[in-house]
């Protein structure tokens, strides 16, 4: 991120970020992906990126101008869970959290405070197929 930032300071960077409680849906999905013919990728590289990726999103949160959190589980609708545009100093939740976002939402919460100014809305409509309503 910080490459693209200082290629163009006027670059826009937009994370859509795909996430679960279960790691092991990581790691079944990387399985089926070996046996489909795809590269294998060590267990133990799937735990370290998987244990690192909200830090990492916590470090690199300033520059980022569009956040989508996508929730995944085993057997439900992928559901987007929160959506952030600093541009428009906009920030939606479709709650209820994720066990994922708990610790991750007080820090939104913090860093987020100067870029709101219509607040944080709640959606708790869902769409069918689609998720929550943004």
């Amino acid at each position: 991120m910080k490459s693209l930032k200082n290629f163009n300071h006027d670059n826009l960077i937009e994370v859509i970020l795909l996430f679960t409680d279960n790691a092991g849906l990581c790691f079944g999905r990387a399985s089926t992906r070996h046996q489909q013919g795809l590269h294998l990728v060590a267990p133990e590289i799937i735990r370290e990126m998987y244990d690192q990726t909200l830090p990492l999103l916590k470090q690199h949160f300033q520059m980022i101008d569009k956040l989508t959190l996508i929730n995944i589980n085993a057997n439900e609708v992928p559901k987007i869970y929160l959506e952030f545009n600093k541009p428009d100093q906009h920030l939606t939740e479709a709650g209820p959290n994720p066990k994922w976002a708990v610790g991750l939402k007080e820090f939104l919460t913090s860093q987020l405070k100067p870029f709101l100014k219509k607040g944080l809305e709640q959606n708790k409509r869902n769409r069918p197929g689609r998720g929550p309503r943004l």
